[in-house]
């Protein structure tokens, strides 16, 4: 897994915590986001490169990515976060 894979993970993880449907629009405010945050100017270019991925990824003139893209893991991976519903949480 390369950076942008765990970037796009962690932005993608911290949509799923605030209980909002992950989409593009979504992935890429959060990415803006966790960019303006950055500690590091490594960090920062991490980020940078994930929202490049990202914008490739989502134009319609690019090649069919999804079978190599990282999202498409984190709903296939053994070790991926399942957050159920506020409801089904025993208190």
């Amino acid at each position: 897994m390369d950076n942008s894979d765990k970037i796009l993970g962690e932005a993608a993880y911290q949509i799923l915590a605030r209980r909002e449907k992950i989409s593009v629009i979504q992935l890429n405010q959060e990415l803006h986001r966790m960019a303006d945050e950055a500690n590091t100017p490594e960090r920062k270019q991490a980020v940078l490169a994930a929202i490049n991925w990202l914008n490739d990824y989502r134009q319609p003139s690019s090649e069919d990515k999804r079978s190599s893209s990282p999202l498409r893991r984190l709903s296939e991976s053994s070790d991926s976060i399942t957050l159920l519903p506020v409801e089904n949480i025993k208190k």
